[in-house]
């Protein structure tokens, strides 16, 4: 999660305050004046694959204190861009879909990307984002070359939420063998130009076998 809340106990009735930051520095503090035993802090809009210092204290209602803790550290979770694996027929038209993990808070307001394949199973024809998280931000713009498109979107408002970033338009070879598969990867993927951390993962494509009607005659 890109949020985090904080627990711990006290023997007598105290206050809560937590410090924390990307450094032993800390630099953010948020406190809560009420006085109790078991204490809970939430921190909220932190970035995403980052690892945040803290420490805790309290004070109790008699002034004594502020009892501290040592540092500690705890880790954000990824924004994960996905690849799907897939099988289909020879000749077939598809959307390959693209997923994406929780942006929430995180301000995206840019996504690139580049995707290989091998071109002698898989041409690309365009790109949709109807559907999707991003469709209330203008038209993708793409450009295809053999074995590879590039996409590029933005808009003025941050991306929010988790599923679908958009689907990816492709067009499968009439002639190719059965059996035969390509990797789906990303050679690039930048969230705000590369100021926001994300993790990739591929995938593939596999020709399946078309499908074999019996009729029986009685």
């Amino acid at each position: 999660s890109h949020s985090t809340t904080i627990t711990w106990r006290t023997d007598e009735l105290a206050n809560s305050i937590v410090e924390f930051g990307t450094t032993s520095g800390y630099g953010q503090t948020i406190s809560d004046a009420q006085l109790v035993t078991n204490h809970s802090v939430a921190l909220t809009g932190l970035k995403a694959s980052t690892t945040y210092h803290y420490r805790i204290s309290s004070t109790d209602k008699l002034g004594n204190g502020p009892t501290t803790s040592s540092d500690n550290t705890f880790t954000t979770s990824d924004i994960i861009v996905s690849l799907p694996d897939k099988a289909l027929d020879p000749g077939s038209t598809l959307l390959l879909p693209i997923s994406i993990s929780d942006l929430s808070e995180q301000d995206v307001k840019s996504v690139g990307m580049t995707i290989q394949f091998d071109t002698d199973i898989l041409s690309a024809t365009g790109v949709v984002t109807d559907g999707t998280i991003a469709a209330a931000w203008p038209a993708p713009t793409y450009s295809v070359s053999p074995g590879q498109i590039q996409v590029s979107m933005s808009g003025p408002s941050a991306l929010n939420g988790s599923g679908l970033l958009l689907k990816l338009q492709v067009q499968v070879d009439n002639n190719i063998r059965v059996g035969s598969q390509t990797a789906l990867e990303f050679s690039s993927l930048q969230l705000n130009s590369g100021a926001t951390p994300v993790v990739t993962r591929n995938g593939s494509f596999t020709i399946k076998p078309a499908d074999i009607v019996v009729c029986a005659i009685i």
